[in-house]
């Protein structure tokens, strides 16, 4: 047994199939908080970057061949919903991207936006079971 990250893990398991990633409300609540502006544009794409290459890295680590992030975006107001759903479904493409043009395999990417509390047991049910044929 070893420690990777902030889990204990078998060492003869070091190969995992999909990484999920979970932006919480908080989270996201302060990166679209306010009026889109210059600076607020510049953080989100800085953050956007710091996510997408910890992401990469860590999907590559691990070997997966899928990555599936999730925005929990129940708190967000109409509009600036639309502005994070553009913004995390930009962020799964560039993970996707980086991950298969730095990675042994391509790394197919995906996303989902948790808008009420119904959505949270269909998507930890999709994301359990693989996201195999479910659609997210």
């Amino acid at each position: 047994m070893r420690w990777r990250g902030d889990a204990l893990i078998d060492s003869t398991d070091d190969v995992v199939d999909t990484v999920i990633l979970v932006l919480d409300e908080h989270t996201i609540g302060s990166l679209f908080d306010g009026r889109p502006s210059g600076p607020s544009r510049r953080r989100l794409r800085e953050y956007g970057d710091e996510v997408c290459d910890f992401a990469v890295d860590t999907a590559l680590s691990w070997g997966a061949r899928r990555f599936l992030t999730v925005c929990d975006a129940r708190r967000l107001t109409f509009g600036r919903r639309v502005r994070a759903v553009r913004w995390v479904r930009d962020l799964a493409r560039s993970i996707g991207y980086e991950g298969s043009i730095n990675g042994p395999h391509p790394l197919a990417t995906s996303y989902a936006l948790i808008e009420t509390a119904v959505d949270i047991d269909r998507i930890a049910g999709a994301a359990a079971n693989g996201t195999g044929g479910v659609r997210i």
